[in-house]
């Protein structure tokens, strides 16, 4: 039956598949394979001009105190707009198109890449007694040291009911590693990242002065990552996964939200924070004050500037992260790593999605909910996590017959 409707319709009909299904395709015939090759092209193309290059791209001409940074999403695609990257993504990558395929080689080809996005990239290989496994971790050091053979991707995706809504390829910079100290299980110190998606591609609308970030980021985005009605009942999942050219794209944590049934629950326990959360500005700036007497002139002046450029608006409204905790904290399911002893070791805390909601009734005739995501963890996840080894059989957009074969083949063991 669809090889008579193929017949008919040619490779048309191509573009009302899944990735998977198209792959699958290629399996029939020769022109088969060549639609489905074209298709998976078109694809790819499409998605490297709407995904997000979610990293800041910064002028280091500018004085000190005066940086200037925008989204590398807002810049031409060329080697200049990876100069908000480490060296050592500069020193091997073109241009961000050239990072990105890049990327989707990693995951096995963009017929394997693109099938994550429309659905999810796998978990972590499971262990069990009399079970074979195969595993790999990126590196021996805890926490990593960004090198040659260390470069890490990580990836967002948002889906709504199902369907792919946003993506945004984040590349790991070493100077982003352990904004924090947290305690683990035992009570030791452990050096925690925050790390959130630096997009101007995003399903939200533009932030403003009032808009007051619970956590300091030294680059923000300038959009909230999705907007949308108060009366929002669509689900949308938030997902986020790491690979590297050593290991295969591996899903880190996954969670599910219905924006309602959110913002019901903040209002039932009163948790909306007047005047945008302005008072953790206030208690910043006597906290700033309180050390003016030690000197840091520069430092002060900067952040003064910082201060007095935020305006809060009484009619925006930001939820406290201390009382419905549940629903601003969302911890990743017990992931598993292998420790720098070699041993079985579990990440039970510390990892998380931090979201902040905020209550926009700034416009008269449709109120809105925005939020912005955090994902938390602690460093030694970029070392130890256990992931997907790498094949030797990478999945490209197949030439032939035989690699459209493989392609379906490897979709199919998904």
């Amino acid at each position: 039956m669809l090889g008579i409707v193929m017949d008919s319709c040619g490779s048309v009909i191509l573009s009302f598949l899944t990735v998977r299904d198209t792959a699958h395709v290629a399996e029939y015939s020769r022109d088969f394979c060549l639609w489905s090759q074209e298709e998976i092209g078109r694809r790819s193309k499409a998605w490297l001009a709407s995904t997000s290059k979610s990293w800041a791209w910064y002028d280091k001409n500018l004085l000190s105190g005066k940086e200037s940074y925008v989204s590398a999403d807002s810049l031409p695609d060329n080697k200049e707009a990876l100069d908000g990257l480490d060296m050592v993504w500069r020193e091997v990558f073109e241009s961000p198109s050239h990072l990105l395929s890049t990327v989707a080689a990693w995951c096995g080809g963009w017929s394997q890449f693109l099938d994550a996005r429309e659905g999810s990239a796998r978990p972590q290989p499971v262990i069990a007694r009399g079970r074979p496994v195969h595993f790999t971790t990126i590196s021996e050091e805890s926490p990593p040291l960004i090198s040659d053979d260390r470069r890490i991707v990580l990836i967002f995706d948002i889906h709504c009911d199902g369907k792919s809504a946003w993506n945004a390829v984040y590349p790991l910079n070493e100077s982003e590693l352990g904004d924090l100290i947290s305690s683990d299980i035992n009570g030791e110190e452990v050096e925690v990242s925050i790390i959130h998606p630096i997009s101007s591609k995003t399903l939200g609308d533009a932030t403003d002065a009032a808009t007051i970030h619970p956590f300091e980021h030294t680059y923000k985005s300038t959009r909230y990552l999705l907007s949308t009605d108060t009366d929002d009942a669509r689900t949308w999942r938030f997902n986020i996964s790491m690979v590297q050219r050593n290991c295969l794209e591996t899903l880190i944590h996954s969670c599910s939200i219905v924006p309602a049934n959110q913002k019901k629950y903040i209002d039932e326990y009163g948790a909306w924070e007047p005047n945008s959360g302005y008072h953790q500005v206030e208690q910043s700036r006597e906290n700033m004050m309180a050390i003016s007497e030690y000197g840091q002139k520069d430092y002060i002046e900067i952040q003064q500037r910082k201060f007095d450029s935020i305006t809060p608006d009484s009619n925006l409204f930001r939820c406290s992260d201390f009382d419905v905790e549940n629903v601003t904290r969302v911890p990743c399911a017990v992931l598993k790593g292998i420790g720098i002893d070699g041993d079985l070791i579990e990440f039970s805390r510390s990892i998380n999605f931090d979201f902040c909601y905020w209550l926009d009734e700034r416009n008269a005739t449709k109120n809105r909910l925005h939020l912005t995501l955090d994902f938390s963890c602690p460093d030694s996840l970029f070392s130890d996590m256990i992931m997907h080894p790498q094949t030797k059989d990478v999945a490209h957009p197949c030439s032939s017959s035989s690699s459209g074969e493989n392609a379906a083949k490897r979709l199919r063991s998904r």
